[in-house]
């Protein structure tokens, strides 16, 4: 099952195991970057297994229509990841909502590459997957991630204190929400 989206610029896939290798150095070589602002990760997250294993995992999800993940290419270079946008933590009837996360190399930064991403994956889960709220947790001091969520219209609700541990230190995040258009 390979989910293809395009895009004016981009390519967004979903990605089963046999691409495991390109993933893993997409993040080992962003991981400076990714891990200021994520959870943190397990000892052996960066290691082939682990890897195999996680995207097997998230591959049987996305199936069930219960995870997306959506890899990020150029239409130029559709072999290099530059980006992903995921969706998680999906609760359906009745209230269909579920979380957003996303990440980009740095080289594809400020060209408008996670506007045109997110804005497209956006639309995927509110029109195929029928949810109606996207959730999107951002700290403070995420600014570029603010500006996204700001320009593709989510609403700040509130500030959540202590909501997740960041380089072992837990860190307030602001909670946005995204209501569907389609409803």
């Amino acid at each position: 099952m390979d989910i293809s989206y395009k895009t004016q610029r981009l390519l967004l896939r979903t990605l089963d195991v046999t691409y495991y290798q390109q993933i893993l150095h997409f993040l080992k070589s962003n991981c400076v970057l990714f891990e200021r602002f994520e959870r943190d990760k397990p000892s052996d997250y960066y290691t082939p297994e682990y890897q195999h294993q996680a995207v097997e995992y998230e591959y049987q999800l996305i199936k069930k229509k219960q995870h997306l993940r959506l890899f990020v290419f150029l239409h130029s270079n559709p072999d290099k990841i530059i980006g992903t946008v995921s969706f998680s933590n999906f609760k359906h009837f009745p209230t269909r909502t579920c979380e957003i996360g996303y990440k980009f190399d740095p080289d594809f930064h400020h060209q408008g590459y996670a506007l045109e991403a997110v804005e497209k994956a956006l639309d995927i889960i509110f029109s195929e997957y029928n949810m109606r709220r996207v959730n999107a947790y951002i700290q403070p001091s995420n600014t570029p991630s603010l500006n996204l969520v700001s320009n593709l219209g989510f609403t700040r609700k509130e500030l959540i204190q202590n909501y997740a541990e960041i380089q072992g230190i837990s860190r307030d995040h602001y909670l946005y929400v995204l209501d569907s258009p389609y409803r």
